[in-house]
């Protein structure tokens, strides 16, 4: 749940994650110009992640990593003055190909003495998006009247393709 504070023209939002599966990616760039903006993260050291960075070059962002004793944690922060605002224009490559920003991969987790996988491979991954898809429980026969009905009078299968589609 975000936070937000507002104080001499600064705000500080802190945001949470239950499952850091859907903590993806964090950009530099707003909807509106930022002078100064600085993002920290604070990874306990029984979390694994990996932070990859895109689209820095020629920004300016500087980072600097902490390691917090009190809290067995890295605190990574990051930068940047001066950030223009994010413009969305016809036919231009979408954000992640022009504007900075991080992915945030979260790997896994010892937790009470157990490990927690998240997507420490692509087969992780592909086994979280297969649990997802199999508990949509999308009702088929709904489905299958449906094609029947836009397929009624269709013979070639490749035709009954098109009509469904």
């Amino acid at each position: 749940m975000p936070l937000a504070k507002a104080s001499h023209g600064e705000v500080t939002l802190t945001k949470t994650y239950k499952d850091p599966r859907y903590f993806t990616s964090v950009y530099f760039n707003e909807g509106y110009f930022t002078e100064d903006k600085t993002i920290i993260f604070t990874i306990p050291r029984w979390m694994k992640v990996e932070l990859k960075e895109y689209n820095f070059e020629d920004h300016g962002i500087k980072k600097s990593t902490l390691y917090d004793a009190k809290a067995d944690a890295d605190v990574i922060t990051y930068t940047i003055q001066n950030v223009t605002a994010y413009k969305k224009e016809a036919a231009a490559p979408g954000r992640s190909y022009v504007y900075p920003h991080l992915l945030v991969m979260c790997k896994e987790a010892n937790v009470n003495g157990g490990k927690v996988v998240f997507f420490n491979t692509l087969a992780d991954q592909y086994s979280w998006y297969r649990h997802l898809v199999l508990n949509v429980n999308d009702d088929k026969t709904v489905l299958l009247e449906k094609a029947k009905e836009l397929t009624a009078n269709i013979t070639n299968d490749k035709e009954k393709i098109k009509a469904v589609f």
